[in-house]
């Protein structure tokens, strides 16, 4: 695989987790939510100069038990 497949392949994987936690913060936020990513997307863009350089394949999100009920679809 060259060098341009491996990038190209790094870059497809961020993307669609850097949408999804937009989404997330969209949706959080609309409720007054607070929460908490820890590892994966955000972390790689906080460390790592260029974020697809580490692999990711989950968002981990810390969320008051309290609040859950406030995300299902229809609450």
């Amino acid at each position: 695989m060259g060098m341009g497949v491996t990038r190209m392949a790094a870059v497809a994987g961020y993307l669609p987790q850097r949408a999804a936690l937009d989404q997330l913060d969209k949706r959080f936020a609309g409720k007054g939510i607070p929460y908490v990513v820890i590892k994966g997307v955000y972390v790689r863009e906080c460390v790592y100069p260029d974020p697809t350089l580490r692999p990711a394949t989950d968002i981990d999100v810390l969320v008051l038990v309290i609040r859950q009920t406030s995300l299902r679809p229809n609450c």
